[in-house]
């Protein structure tokens, strides 16, 4: 993988969450048809640059990702 592969990644995982839903990562994964290498990658760097938010449903042993909002006006 190559830093421009995984910005790509990224950035596909960006347009599948851009409907604003919680998603399953694992669903995100298939619709993305990323492997699990290409998806920490990606889900990584989209966490670093705090694109996304991560949570872990323990109940139903899953991970649900959704896009990171910051309210209109709010700079940090």
């Amino acid at each position: 993988m190559t830093r421009i592969s995984i910005s790509t990644n990224a950035q596909t995982i960006m347009s599948i969450l851009n409907s604003g839903e919680t998603k399953d990562y694992e669903k995100v994964r298939a619709s993305a048809g990323l492997t699990e290498k290409e998806m920490g990658a990606a889900i990584g760097w989209l966490l670093r640059e705090n694109s996304i938010d991560m949570e872990e449903d323990a109940i139903n042993n899953q991970c649900k990702i959704r896009l990171h909002c910051i309210p209109y006006g709010v700079y940090y």
